[in-house]
């Protein structure tokens, strides 16, 4: 889901054309949420060297959004993600338009080792926090498999925080200023 919106936000406000591949061949959701069914995917082009990326990509309504779907799942994913063929696959699919940005959605990390294999060809990991399930053990524990990655940010997912909650810290004070001016306003006005 994160992905998928990532992808779609980047493609309608960048001049940068945008391609999702959908590196979750256990749960491969991207082509579910676009209506669409393929006959290929990464799966199939990291197994079979006689397939070019162009048979896989499908395009989208969107005219900067292309997608390459999972593919059919593979007893060897973990193998084929962290060998020489996807290294070479990734460089070829970076190096060939300089104006793309690539997204991958991937499985979740404790889940299984793909991600864990994928983050040794990405420049940067958004890590999705469960807020009401993530424990920080579990955070930690992810994080050290994919550590390998030298950029990792964070989405906290799921959180619910309540407006001038103490979890804001120091924004509380700024986002409470514009009323204690309209309190001091009030005040002279009354006092004039």
């Amino acid at each position: 889901f994160v992905a998928f919106n990532l992808a779609l936000s980047l493609a309608n406000e960048t001049d940068k054309t945008v391609l999702l591949i959908d590196a979750d061949s256990s749960r491969s959701s991207v082509e579910r949420m676009l209506g669409t069914k393929a006959d290929r995917g990464l799966i199939d082009l990291l197994a079979d060297d006689s397939l070019s990326i162009s048979d896989a990509v499908l395009e989208t309504d969107l005219e900067r959004l292309s997608i390459i779907p999972a593919g059919d799942p593979h007893p060897l994913s973990t193998e084929l993600f962290a060998g020489s063929r996807a290294a070479s696959l990734l460089r070829q699919i970076s190096r060939s338009d300089p104006n793309r940005i690539v997204v991958f959605d991937s499985a979740p990390i404790l889940a299984t080792s793909e991600p864990t294999a994928l983050a040794l060809h990405v420049g940067q990991i958004v890590f999705v926090v469960d807020s009401k399930k993530s424990s920080k053990a579990t955070v930690r524990e992810a994080l050290g498999l994919i550590g390998t990655c030298p950029n990792i940010g964070f989405v906290l997912n799921k959180a619910e925080f309540e407006f001038g909650a103490s979890r804001f810290g120091s924004y509380n004070g700024y986002y409470g200023y514009p009323k204690a001016i309209s309190r001091r306003r009030s005040r002279r006005s009354k006092d004039q």
